[in-house]
């Protein structure tokens, strides 16, 4: 018989009792029909603690511990309260559906696993995709729309210093009002893109804090101002499909 630390210090007070107890008889100090009582009482006192340690530990069995049912070790599952039992319970004693076995768990989790997969594979596919129709509206932007602001910066190739006459006269009424046309056109057009930039920038903002018929608003006004501002196009249209404004 092996003992643990604890039942040989139990063992050895109780013979220590026991020793006691049968000198104190022989020595006459001990009445044997109250010896027996007290034998009695510490019997129905043992028999209390080990019924109601049995008693715990059926009832944590019973209670079953948290879990996700992952690593085993279990007999029942219930999925909806995520507890894992150590007794073959056939209804769970929380909510009373019916439980799982642990290789019928196993099987759901894998199931699930498998369509978490799929799912997100397509999740990336359809991001992928979407990057890729941002390029290709990039590219065609790119290519489509006109960039004014060339016209500011522009620059001729030809030497600074000519002797050459410039061809178009500068004291011809016509050419100076088309001259003056083109710099007001300039100036507006600055000026609206900027405002329109002010706009868009506002409009992005109410999409963060989710006022969509405010962001709708601000990129109308914004391409009213300027309707070559592309990008401005998607974001109304986001903001649209938040509303349900197709």
């Amino acid at each position: 018989m092996n003992f643990d630390r604890e039942s040989a210090d139990e063992f050895l007070d109780k013979a220590e009792r026991v020793q006691k107890q049968v000198q104190d008889i022989l020595d006459g100090k001990v009445d044997m029909d109250e010896l027996e009582k007290t034998e009695k009482e510490e019997a129905f006192i043992k028999e209390q603690t080990e019924s109601l340690a049995q008693k715990k530990k059926e009832d944590l069995l019973k209670a079953g511990k948290s879990g996700k049912g992952h690593q085993g070790g279990y007999i029942s599952y219930c999925s909806h309260c995520q507890i894992e039992y150590k007794m073959f319970f056939k209804k769970c004693n929380h909510c009373n559906r019916d439980t799982q076995d642990e290789e019928e768990r196993m099987a759901d989790l894998k199931d699930r696993t498998h369509d978490y997969k799929e799912k997100k594979q397509k999740k990336i596919l359809r991001r992928a995709k979407w990057e890729n129709w941002k390029k290709t509206q990039e590219m065609f932007y790119k290519k489509s729309s006109t960039n004014y602001h060339k016209w500011d910066v522009f620059e001729s190739s030809e030497s600074e210093h000519s002797d050459d006459e410039p061809i178009v006269p500068k004291d011809n009424p016509t050419f100076q009002a088309m001259e003056q046309d083109i710099k007001e056109r300039g100036f507006r057009r600055r000026r609206d893109k900027k405002q329109a930039t002010i706009l868009k920038n506002r409009g992005n903002d109410m999409m963060k804090r989710g006022l969509y018929k405010t962001a709708n608003q601000c990129y109308s006004e914004g391409l009213e101002l300027c309707r070559d501002f592309f990008v401005m196009y998607t974001n109304r249209a986001l903001a649209r499909i938040k509303i349900c404004m197709y």
